[in-house]
């Protein structure tokens, strides 16, 4: 019985700890995060020839993935989303944007 009370309490505590572990202090998502989410979901709206809210979504990505580029200038997979995010827009002339 006593071995069975420690397996409990010794479970208990492991699983209270691996919340805590997961917890973190930034309370949202970067903005590199949430340009590539929202490319992400602008593909799946492509797909399904939702091409007008697959446009909006890649104005607002392309907007998050500006500020992240301001935050931290030329990380190769910002630049990389802002290039495919400005392609489907039709602006072909990111360079202009980005001071490059």
């Amino acid at each position: 019985m006593k071995k069975i009370l420690l397996i409990v309490i010794f479970s208990i505590s492991i699983i209270g700890s691996s919340y805590g572990a997961a917890s973190s202090s930034d309370s949202g998502s970067s903005n590199y995060d949430k340009g590539a989410s929202l490319i992400k979901k602008a593909k799946k709206l492509e797909k399904k020839g939702k091409i007008e809210k697959a446009n909006k979504r890649y104005e607002k990505a392309f907007e998050y993935l500006i500020k992240s580029n301001k935050k931290t200038p030329n990380q190769p997979d910002t630049l990389n989303y802002l290039g495919y995010a400005s392609r489907k827009l039709g602006n072909f002339e990111v360079r202009k944007l980005l001071n490059i």
